[in-house]
């Protein structure tokens, strides 16, 4: 039995991938991670031999596609807003994402061992990434993560930067609206921040010929270059997308040296799959920006007729009848 976690909204790459394993006849179950934490149909029950959620056995899965868990949407659902509670919402629903995230620990932990891939709720630290990267001679950004006006001044002074989360950057859900942060410039500080503030990550501008994004599949990489620098809106971030016009993507393929390091890369965190974001330099280095274990692949499936839905599918088929 394939068991695919996923969230219940805009998730067109598990549907996809779901429309394969139907095609080749495959049992599966899909279980948003929503319908885990509110549905009256799951339940979790236990005894000596196993751990049953709903009507299902867990011991019968044998491979997990973790692809998602909670969506923006999902989110404020399980946020309480009662008015007459208002003085303590805060520490009401700081109670209640503890619950969940016990309740989320558990069903992970049953799991971990028949996982495709790595089973992350978070991206996998960015700043370890790019440590290990450095140790396996893959080139970065010349990166510091900085607290004090006087040392982000210092480390302006060679160049441009940019700013972006530490982390992986989950969106704020603000009115109805959820607000992504994007990698942006960031060559002062506004007069309103201190001698101290938070630590933030800065990172050394790199001039590019363009971006890539490489999907890697179990010691495969798919790889699309992306042309955001012709566009002013997307040549920091190509996620700041044009819809009036779009940034031009054609296939790529990467040095079979570099494919050997990011692969190296992959097996040391663990991954069977996952999207490497990286900048080509005018002068044809590559740099290494970050890697995303739950990367968005349709964006390179589909321009570049990889099929990569399918792949995926035939993985965990593979995985399945072992």
């Amino acid at each position: 039995m394939v068991l695919i976690i996923s969230q219940s909204h805009s998730e067109y790459s598990t549907d996809d991938v779901i429309d394969w394993l139907s095609y080749y006849d495959q049992s599966f179950i899909r279980l948003n991670g929503i319908d885990y934490l509110r549905s009256p149909q799951i339940k979790l029950g236990f005894n000596k031999k196993n751990t049953i959620l709903g009507d299902l056995p867990l011991e019968e899965v044998k491979v997990v596609w973790f692809r998602r868990w909670t969506s923006a949407e999902d989110r404020s659902y399980l946020m309480l807003n009662l008015r007459d509670f208002k003085p303590y919402l805060l520490q009401l629903n700081e109670f209640l994402r503890g619950e969940y995230n016990i309740l989320t620990d558990y069903l992970l932990s049953v799991l971990k061992n028949k996982v495709y891939g790595k089973i992350l709720r978070d991206d996998i630290n960015k700043l370890l990434v790019l440590r290990k990267a450095v140790e396996l001679g893959i080139n970065i950004p010349e990166t510091a993560v900085i607290s004090l006006r006087s040392e982000f001044e210092e480390f302006v002074k060679n160049g441009e930067v940019i700013t972006k989360p530490i982390g992986n950057g989950k969106g704020i859900d603000f009115s109805k609206n959820t607000y992504v942060p994007y990698t942006a410039k960031c060559n002062t500080l506004n007069k309103a921040v201190g001698s101290k503030f938070a630590p933030s990550l800065f990172q050394k501008h790199i001039n590019k010929k363009h971006e890539i994004r490489t999907f890697y599949l179990n010691g495969k990489f798919f790889s699309m270059a992306i042309f955001s620098q012709s566009n002013a809106q997307t040549s920091v971030d190509f996620r700041r997308y044009d819809n009036n016009k779009p940034n031009r993507t054609i296939p790529f393929q990467l040095p079979l040296s570099f494919e050997r390091k990011l692969k190296k890369l992959a097996m040391f965190f663990g991954l069977k799959l996952g999207s490497f974001d990286i900048i080509r330099t005018p002068d044809d280095k590559y740099c290494l920006l970050e890697i995303n274990p739950e990367g968005q692949f349709g964006m390179v499936s589909y321009p570049c007729n990889y099929f990569l839905e399918k792949e995926i599918a035939l993985e965990l088929i593979k995985a399945n009848e072992k």
